[in-house]
């Protein structure tokens, strides 16, 4: 179905939702770190990215401005993941397409790809996610 990278450093977190993500049908592929994550999806090319707000060598924002000032992935949704209670404003402002908040369970895991992959409009607009809309 979508190409989707997965940016986390939780490494048991990134085995899970690369899980429950293949099991629908999804190819993922997966950084540890910031950087890295974001010279890989130059490279992958996703049509989303699941980024963590908190790395250990950065943070989400500036992985996501880093992608944002690429010609190549500027135009790629970016669904935030946070467990910080800041965690819908700080994703609003660095400008992602979504929110994700953890802890999440694989239900809401796929109504944010899905919801993202449904979006024809990657226009910087901030999306709650779905769970959070029924609150």
């Amino acid at each position: 179905m979508a190409k989707i990278l997965i940016i986390n450093d939780e490494a048991d977190l990134v085995d899970i939702v690369a899980i429950v993500l293949q099991a629908a049908g999804h190819e993922t592929k997966a950084s540890t770190e910031g950087r890295k994550g974001a010279d890989m999806a130059r490279r992958y090319c996703p049509e989303v990215i699941l980024l963590d707000w908190k790395l250990r060598e950065t943070d989400g924002g500036r992985v996501l401005s880093r992608l944002r000032a690429d010609e190549v992935t500027r135009s790629i949704p970016v669904i935030m993941m946070s467990a910080s209670q800041d965690g819908r404003r700080l994703a609003e402002q660095a400008g992602a397409d979504a929110f994700l908040p953890k802890p999440f369970g694989a239900d809401g895991l796929l109504e944010a790809v899905t919801g993202i992959l449904r979006s024809s409009s990657t226009d910087g607009r901030f999306q709650p996610s779905a769970s959070e809309s029924r609150s």
